[in-house]
């Protein structure tokens, strides 16, 4: 797929008080399955966060956010400024289920759109979205 997917693992973990995304889970940690399930379709993936040193074991693509402290739109932010592509699935990395077939269907969504998030009973799930970030600085119709 011609896209890129986007981590977002920069939480304080303040309510949980460990790092959700190396709970382990069957052997794997929450960011590992994450990684593994998005391999399946997108050719790059990149990790947002302020702790690369943790995450080194991944051996993926790492950016730190350029407005620390801001949440996850400063996460956002900053995987879609370092991919190579328009299009990208963005995803929170506490997230241990995640669908490479519907982030896949996600992204596929996007068309002429500048985003598509999932609502569920009423409620939006942007930290499991698709987004687009035009590289060339025009604007999408």
């Amino acid at each position: 797929m011609k896209a890129g997917a986007i981590i977002l693992s920069g939480g304080k973990s303040s309510r949980m008080g460990t790092n959700k995304a190396l709970l382990k889970f069957h052997e794997k940690t929450n960011i590992e399955r994450i990684k593994d399930e998005l391999q399946h379709v997108f050719d790059d993936i990149i990790l947002v966060t302020n702790d690369p040193e943790t995450y080194q074991f991944l051996n993926i693509k790492m950016v730190t956010d350029q407005y620390p402290g801001s949440g996850p739109l400063a996460g956002i932010h900053a995987g879609l400024e370092a991919s190579d592509y328009e299009e990208n699935f963005v995803v929170a990395c506490d997230m241990p289920f995640v669908s490479s077939e519907l982030a896949s269907n996600l992204v596929k969504a996007l068309k002429h759109h500048d985003a598509v998030v999932p609502v569920s009973e009423g409620r939006q799930h942007p930290l499991f979205a698709a987004a687009t970030l035009s590289k060339t600085g025009s604007k999408r119709s």
